[in-house]
This record gives C-alpha cells, structure tokens and sequence, in this order.
C-alpha cells in the first residue's frame, strides 16, 4: 500500500493559504509590523513593490490606505485572489522574486520591500538582485532575514523538526483512516524548507555594490530595545540605492 499524501509545502494550494492566513491574523499589526511600515512611509514613496505580498495584509493594505500605490507578487494563486477580493487596489502578478524583473516590464518603484519571506528563498543573493534592478535611483529596499549566526536558530530548527515529525504520523493515522473508514480527513502541509542567512554574507554583498545601509533588529524595530544586537534571531535591513 503506497501513502499517497503531499509532505511538503504547495503554495498554491487552498489548505496553504489558509494556513498562512491564520499566520498573519496572529501577528497582526503588532509592533514590529507598525515599526516597519513607519520606516517604509519615511520614505515618502508614491508607488512601492512587495515581493510575497500574500493576501496583502497587513503591510500591502496599510500602505494603500495613505494613498500608495501598491504592486507586489506571490507565489500563492489562493492568496493573491483573497488580495484582489480585499484589495483591489493592489497590482499583483502571480510569481516569485526570480521573474519579478520581466513581470514588472521595466516599472520602477520608491521603495521595495520583502518581509517574512527571505526564508523561503534558496537564493536571497538573486533575490536581492532583482528587488535592485526594480528600485529607483534614489530609491529604498527593505527586507528581513532569519540570522543563521544566532544562537535561537538551532533551537527554532529543532521546533521545525518537530513540528513536521507530527505533521507526518498525523497525516499516516488520516491516510488509513480515510482508506478503513473511508472518511475524508485532510492531510496538513509539512513546513517547507527555511533558508537562514549570514549578516555578513549580505553586508558584503552590499558593500561591493557601494550601497549605504543600517541594520536593526525585532526589538530595535519594534521599540522594544535601542541597541543592535549582531546575534539577534531576526535581522531587518533599509538598503539606499544609488
């Protein structure tokens, strides 16, 4: 008998998005989401990009409600048309950060930004390239990173293991039930892969492109705390372009 159930991430599926959706509910425009839409609408920009835009809350919807134009791009069909539901406003193209150049079609932006996402990309440096070439002279990106030199990463890697270890005997006990008591129990989404990053690969990274940046941290962010701390789990950058 073969297990026939998905263990791994499809964002384009509906149980994935809502999966997401109670995600973003929990967090809300907590303190962090507020420090860092007050740094974007420092800016003073008239149109901005969000790559992994979802559903556009809370970050797209935010800014379209000061009367900034919004594009973004999701992997997640499901999510993007909730978006269009509730936004409608918001200009989106369903893709990731690979394609974001040929489906922007040349449009330049104020102000780009990426937020809860990087740790999904297996190649934030093609990422970062790409946000670039869709920024303005002049312009800003904004994105944040799970730092790999922290010491809470081992300890949230373990809580993912365990996390997809009960996704897994839980989606075994729901296979043979549904194939015993032909019952129609839905299979949960195991947690993709998530990509840590190292500050100093992305200072560096920055550094030879001679762009100007700051770092600051949740706390920082959030107006928890005042100091940088390099260790810190979550590391969010403000990028000027040239």
């Amino acid at each position: 008998m073969t297990l026939k159930f998905a263990f791994f991430e499809d964002w384009n599926t509906a149980e994935q998005a809502q999966s997401w959706l109670k995600e973003v509910e929990q967090y809300g425009k907590n303190p962090y989401v507020l420090g860092v839409l007050n740094l974007i609408e420092k800016c003073n920009p008239r149109k901005v990009f969000d790559v992994g835009c979802g559903n556009g809350f809370p970050f797209a919807s935010s800014l379209l409600e000061k009367n900034i134009e919004v594009h973004g791009c999701d992997l997640s069909l499901p999510l993007l048309q909730e978006a269009a539901r509730q936004y409608p406003a918001l200009r989106w193209h369903h893709t990731g950060y690979e394609h974001i150049v040929e489906k922007t079609g040349g449009e330049r932006y104020d102000v780009v930004y990426c937020l809860r996402s990087t740790w999904y990309f297996p190649d934030i440096i093609f990422a970062l390239e790409n946000m670039l070439k869709i920024t303005k002279p002049g312009g800003v990106i904004i994105f944040d990173i799970m730092n790999s030199e922290s010491p809470d990463i081992s300890k949230f890697n373990r809580e993912i293991r365990r996390k997809k270890y009960r996704t897994f005997f839980k989606n075994v006990v729901k296979f043979f039930l549904n194939k015993i008591t032909r019952a129609n129990y839905v299979y949960g989404m195991a947690m993709g892969k998530n990509y840590t990053v190292s500050p100093s690969m992305i200072d560096a990274f920055l550094e030879r492109q001679n762009f100007l940046f700051q770092k600051f941290t949740f706390g920082q962010v959030s107006g928890e705390s005042k100091d940088f701390d390099p260790r810190a789990f979550r590391i969010l950058y403000r990028v000027q372009v040239p």
